[in-house]
């Protein structure tokens, strides 16, 4: 991680102002003024940010705060851990995300906390697990966590923040989050990303859970009492830790900003479920929060931590009966958003903002969880495939000058989404035409540095990126080489999503991969494949190791590197792994 982007958030309020152009028809986010150009030339809107500053604990260096006896809340990082110290050795609460991570905070508890031994390591979720055996370094630790959380770790391909609820599509989601934490940015200038991005990288040192726990469950670990409560929040294995004789929550919950829908792409966040783990420390009435998944710094005081809790609260629910409001009255899911917002004394606490996701994309949300991507209307049936609409589009408005043309005028004007319209209509009519490109990637990119929330920014910034030629940014993509080799069985399953009915149609057989001995085939008939695993059927057998089958599988090698025959010809139906940019230069692709 480029920590050096954490500095430059605190300086953000007195950087110089980049623009004030007229901005409308921005979903409510009048701010223009705060889009600014820091220090590492990145161009971002940081009015959300600087509004969330004084809630972070982060920072360049690794620092703690003593929040009462023996209880010490490191920070530096969106996930640094909490430490209870006591007669017996350290309880900590909070992995990290990688291997570095684990051996450098170890370093600094050694130094300025205590050096007894880890006795006790609690993880909060699923996504912060990776810096565990390094932070332990060989203490003898019990590591409690979820009853859910290994299958959890074991189920990724190591290149995701989320699994989803269709395995298959994993890849795609790991993509859309290398966008999300900034992975695809260049580390200066005005793409650069205007905070930190998180380490994507699959260095990971996970120690599998030793003592899983359930919602409820009591443990005494070194003579301090832990209450465990199950949440569901970013994660299905998230859990609460009440210390009562400190009168301190540790949570993944009471985050500083929010992710009602994460625009990365997950399992549904139902928010009634965020909203019971908040209930749930509010009602526990504790002194201190500390929340070590998400930067939040210390909340202190029972009454502030319940006024904080509401707020959070009421400004969820806002969101979630407005959304079932407005569609009982009829507005389709992506309409809801430019009919509703936030009331002003919410959007005045510091704790409902927009710097991590902007509240505007969470609506829609809230009815397709309900009803699925169909409006009820009849306009949303059946559409004209993009490169058609634009085709007709530009004929109606008089010709491509005409069209460019307008997208000046819009520009000039302030009026970016539809000049967004425009340029967007431009580029699917002619998808390798630089100029048409180049139009809508200077849309996209003034969308992005006037969006509050750093995730609709980046992905802004990253559709900019990929028009202008980048190659980092894509939506495709497949699980890593690992993953294969050590799921060979779920890997063939997986070819079966890649089959191509252009390639497929009239082709039937039996195609055998007998990997390392064991045996898995796939069954093609009607421009289908049909997985069986140890299978004993006749058919094309394709026999090579597990290396060999994931540089295949993740399109190192070509099929002619592992076949010949008919088995080769099977095996030509399936498309071969390949990366396609966000947005490509044609359509060859879904030929």
């Amino acid at each position: 991680m480029n920590r050096t982007i954490l500095s430059l958030l605190s300086i953000s309020i007195s950087a110089a102002c980049y623009a004030t152009t007229s901005f409308e028809h921005y979903n409510q986010t009048p701010t223009i003024d705060t889009v600014v150009e820091l220090p590492n030339g990145s161009i971002a809107n940081t009015a959300a940010l600087n509004e969330m500053m004084p809630l972070v604990r982060l920072g360049a260096e690794i620092t703690h705060t003593k929040v009462t006896e023996n209880v010490y809340f490191l920070g530096r990082d969106t996930y640094s851990p909490v430490i209870v110290e006591t007669d017996e050795g350290l309880l900590v609460f909070g992995g990290l995300k990688i291997a570095d991570e684990g051996g450098e905070y170890r370093d600094y508890i050694r130094k300025h906390i205590s050096d007894k031994p880890i006795i006790a390591l609690f993880y909060d979720h699923s996504h912060y697990v990776g810096g565990a055996k390094t932070l332990l370094d060989g203490d003898d630790a019990m590591t409690i966590g979820h009853e859910d959380l290994n299958d959890v770790v074991a189920a990724n391909t190591g290149d995701g923040m989320a699994v989803t609820a269709i395995p298959e599509m994993q890849p795609h989601i790991a993509k859309r989050a290398n966008i999300q934490f900034g992975a695809v940015f260049p580390a200066t200038g005005p793409d650069a990303t205007s905070v930190p991005g998180l380490p994507m990288g699959n260095e990971t040192a996970f120690v599998p859970v030793t003592h899983p726990v359930h919602d409820g469950m009591k443990m005494t670990v070194g003579g301090v009492d832990v209450v465990m409560y199950h949440a569901i929040t970013d994660t299905e294995d998230t859990l609460t830790f009440y210390l009562p004789q400190f009168e301190t929550v540790i949570d993944n919950v009471v985050w500083p900003h929010h992710n009602m829908y994460t625009l990365r792409g997950d399992n549904h966040r139902d928010p009634e479920d965020w909203n019971r783990a908040l209930r749930q420390i509010r009602d526990l009435n504790p002194k201190y929060v500390l929340c070590v998944g998400a930067l939040t710094a210390k909340i202190q005081g029972k009454e502030n931590i319940r006024e904080t809790i509401n707020a959070i609260l009421d400004a969820r629910s806002f969101v979630v009966d407005q959304s079932i409001r407005l569609t009982n009255l009829g507005l389709p899911a992506d309409q809801i958003k430019n009919y509703v917002s936030l009331p002003q004394t919410l959007k005045d606490h510091p704790f409902v903002n927009n710097a991590y996701g902007q509240f505007d994309t969470f609506f829609e949300a809230i009815p397709t969880a309900n009803h699925g991507y169909f409006s009820g209307k009849p306009d949303h049936l059946h559409t004209l495939p993009r490169p058609v609409f634009a085709e007709n589009f530009i004929r109606m408005s008089g010709g491509e000058n005409a069209v460019y043309d307008e997208l000046d005028r819009a520009m000039k004007a302030g009026e970016f989404l539809w000049a967004q319209d425009l340029a967007m209509n431009l580029y699917y009519n002619a998808p390798s035409d630089q100029r048409a490109r180049q139009a809508y990637a200077d849309v996209l990119r003034i969308l992005g540095q006037h969006s509050e929330g750093f995730i609709a920014r980046n992905f802004y910034i990253a559709g900019a990126l990929s028009l202008e030629g980048s190659e980092l940014v894509t939506l495709s993509g497949t699980e890593n080489h690992e993953w294969v080799v050590d799921h060979t069985a779920d890997a063939v399953n997986h070819l079966r999503t890649r089959i191509n009915p252009s390639r497929s149609q009239g082709l039937n057989g039996v195609l055998i991969f007998d990997i390392d001995g064991a045996r898995h085939s796939l069954e093609l008939r009607n421009s289908i494949a049909e997985f069986t695993a140890n299978t004993n059927l006749t058919g094309e057998v394709i026999e090579l190791d597990s290396e060999t089958f994931a540089d295949y599988y993740t399109g190192k090698v070509d099929a002619k590197s592992i076949a010949t025959g008919n088995a080769l010809k099977l095996l030509q139906a399936f498309d071969e792994a390949k990366t396609i940019p966000m947005f490509p230069y044609n359509w060859d692709h879904l030929k």
